[in-house]
């Protein structure tokens, strides 16, 4: 059991990350907000406002580590580090670089100490800082690096990196111009990493949940593929060449086995079309914006990575814990936990953490919170049973004398689990975890009959292992350990 003091503090800024500083000192920092120029030449300024900003427009805190670009929008970083061990008393602000932004402000930056002692910050943007400028971004997603021997070094000892990452990809659209990085979390030295240490995991937000990269990078290189190499899509931009890395008009590609996936499946969904036409895995698959236009919600989205104690995530290893928000249109509450770890061939691995058992009861009894543990071996034919169905599984929240149940299972013939709520007593409340309905107030669409949230089998086809925790608002399964499924029955 774990109590909680509210001490009565706050920090009123946005997201970002906690981390010691080279004494011990335990730091958070954020990009501190909006700061522009209204239509009049006043300035508006941030909810951290610094007191040093002078003027519009285009007066920035610090020009150092600028984007390449003009403008009189302002995301400075913010750091401010705690003075006690019950973290109730924050110092000053510290601003030590800031991103000029041709956008409305860059998103969440994520930070650690890595090998070589340097301090790095990486700052989730899009690529068309110093191209179109224009949104939605052509060029893809970005992360922007900043690096620093300490800290709370000053302004003029943060060097700016330049892109340490530029893709178009997600696992679903490949080349798709998603258009931005967005609340990324970033790990590495994951339990059972075949590369000792050196795999990073890198997540992107996108509609239908968190998507995630897996490669290498270290002391202020480019995130390479797992085999540490750039798949160039395209050739070299100049104008993204900003101080040692390199950007790529195309961005490049992570399309290894493992390189690419989603921690979540989310609001990814069957495509009926692709399974009549005998299309199997992924490629049965497809996107809820794609089938039902208008249900772009992510129920499993802005996922933190919680590491060493000491708040480094990146390149001490030890225990890694994923958490996210998980929800719908009205609600959003936060996931139950997730360890990760990578298989001896470098995939992608989770687990509910093992903390979660002690919620176990030593008898059963009535609850609408439960868990199951289910194991399925598929038998010469091809079916758990030994029957001739490719489809099978179990079903939870049932009601008696209805056909009203939430369906967990597999799908041989088509290649994926599925996590399927349509049958539950939520879909008229809840259309985008029930994506056979469509937003209201537009009717029901008959090529969205039988669409349902699902996600690809991976691994074992022979012996599949499912996972699940269930109340009467969620249900959170992991099959073989590679592929989660949340599904929101409210």
């Amino acid at each position: 059991m774990v109590t909680w003091t509210n001490h009565g503090n706050q920090i009123g800024t946005y997201s970002g990350f906690v981390l010691p500083d080279e004494t011990g000192r335990l730091c958070a920092g954020q990009r501190c907000g909006n700061v522009w120029c209204g239509a009049d030449g006043t300035k508006v300024t941030p909810s951290c406002g610094d007191p040093r900003q002078t003027g519009c427009p285009g007066l920035l805190i610090n020009g150092t580590g600028s984007m390449n670009g003009t403008s009189p929008e302002m995301v400075p970083m913010f750091l401010t580090c705690a003075t006690d061990s019950t973290l109730s008393k924050w110092e000053g602000h510290h601003y030590p670089f800031n991103p000029r932004e041709y956008r409305g402000m860059a998103f969440d930056p994520q930070a650690w100490r890595d090998e070589d002692g340097m301090y790095y910050i990486a700052v989730a943007t899009d690529a068309c800082n110093s191209t179109t400028r224009t949104l939605p971004c052509v060029d893809g997603q970005s992360m922007y690096l900043w690096r620093a021997p300490t800290l709370l070094a000053p302004q003029e000892e943060w060097e700016a990196m330049g892109s340490m990452f530029t893709t178009k990809d997600d696992v679903m659209t490949k080349n798709s111009s998603r258009g931005e990085m967005v609340t990324p979390s970033y790990t590495g030295s994951i339990l059972g990493d075949p590369r000792g240490g050196k795999t990073r995991l890198l997540t992107n937000n996108i509609c239908e949940g968190t998507n995630y990269f897996l490669g290498v990078q270290a002391n202020g290189s480019r995130f390479l593929d797992a085999q540490g190499k750039v798949r160039q899509v395209g050739s070299p931009n100049p104008h993204l060449i900003l101080t040692k890395l390199i950007a790529f008009s195309g961005a490049w590609r992570f399309d290894g086995e493992g390189e690419q996936g989603m921690i979540d499946w989310g609001a990814i969904v069957l495509n009926t079309s692709a399974v009549a036409a005998g299309k199997t895995g992924l490629d049965a698959l497809a996107t809820g914006q794609k089938m039902v236009p208008g249900t772009c919600h992510a129920p499993y989205s802005m996922a933190r990575t919680l590491g060493d104690p000491s708040g480094q995530t990146v390149a001490t290893q030890g225990r890694k814990v994923m958490v996210s928000w998980i929800g719908n249109a009205t609600f959003a509450a936060q996931s139950l936990p997730r360890d990760l770890a990578l298989s001896p061939s470098g995939r992608l691995l989770q687990s509910f953490v093992p903390e979660l058992r002690a919620m176990r009861t030593s008898s059963p009894q009535q609850s609408l919170q439960f868990e199951v543990l289910g194991q399925f071996a598929i038998s010469k034919d091809g079916a758990a049973d030994g029957s001739s169905s490719n489809r099978f599984g179990f079903s939870v929240l049932g009601v008696a004398g209805t056909d009203e149940a939430t369906h967990v299972g597999v799908d041989l013939g088509a290649g994926i689990v599925f996590v399927d709520g349509r049958k539950s007593n939520s879909c008229d409340a809840m259309p985008w975890q029930c994506p056979h309905q469509l937003p209201h107030p537009a009717p029901p669409s008959p090529r969205a009959e039988g669409i349902y949230p699902a996600g690809p089998l991976l691994g074992s086809q022979t012996e599949i292992l499912v996972h699940c925790y269930v109340d009467a608002v969620y249900v959170s399964c992991i099959f073989n350990n590679l592929t989660g499924k949340n599904t929101s029955n409210r």
